[in-house]
């Protein structure tokens, strides 16, 4: 008798990160053939890549009888969101910013403000790691991929200067000031370095700076 082949399974719809399929063929102990097939009754989104595939199932009897059939598996295809106008770090004071996703329709979640058009800000998050995530969907399968970027705000240095009076003589001494943290740069009428010159600076008020940024990138100007 002709034999009557048939296999069960295999799903309609799978996402390329989705696992393998098992394959139950009938009679047992027949062949699967087509894109994605591994192991001999597995079928693998990963392999098979984006599109539809056609899955074969042969059986063959002890007379040398055959009989075949198929079925369709539709594999999503890959998307690969990205998050553009979002730095990896941030100061505490930084303004806000719109971030926006690609490919555009995604959903924002996450350290943000809005989910289709999203704000961070440095602030409100406060300091320490933050994730910011975008999710799109692909339309035909409902298949979703997402995106995460770790955004580290840093607190900002408090800066200072010291080593100064309030008034001078013309003929004083010269006084050196210390900014703090270390590491910063002084700038004003009769500075030199971390020195400053009465004499040179002249008669009248004068405004001392002293700017400090640190590893970070962020920083602070004392007077």
């Amino acid at each position: 008798a002709m034999p009557v082949a048939s296999f069960t399974g295999l799903s309609t719809v799978k996402c390329p990160n989705d696992g393998n399929d098992t394959l139950f063929g009938l009679p047992s102990g027949g062949t699967f053939t087509g894109p994605g097939v591994v192991f001999g009754n597995e079928f693998d989104p990963s392999v098979a890549g984006s599109g539809t595939h056609t899955i074969w199932y042969k059986y063959t009897n002890t007379g040398g009888c055959s009989d075949s059939t198929s079925k369709t598996v539709t594999v999503s295809p890959t998307l690969y969101p990205t998050i553009s106008n979002l730095a990896l770090g941030y100061c505490l004071s930084t303004p806000q910013v719109t971030i926006t996703g690609a490919p555009s329709g995604g959903t924002f979640s996450g350290a943000v403000t809005g989910t289709t058009t999203s704000v961070f800000n440095p602030s409100s998050q406060g300091i320490g790691t933050h994730n910011v995530i975008y999710t799109v969907s692909d339309a035909s399968t409902g298949c979703s991929f997402d995106t995460t970027y770790a955004v580290q705000v840093y607190l900002m240095p408090t800066v200072s200067i010291s080593g100064y009076k309030a008034t001078y003589c013309a003929n004083d001494v010269n006084d050196t000031l210390v900014g703090s943290p270390a590491g910063g740069t002084f700038s004003g009428t009769g500075m030199s370095g971390s020195l400053f010159d009465p004499m040179t600076a002249g008669v009248g008020t004068h405004l001392i700076e002293y700017i400090y940024t640190d590893p970070s990138g962020c920083g602070d100007t004392a007077y």
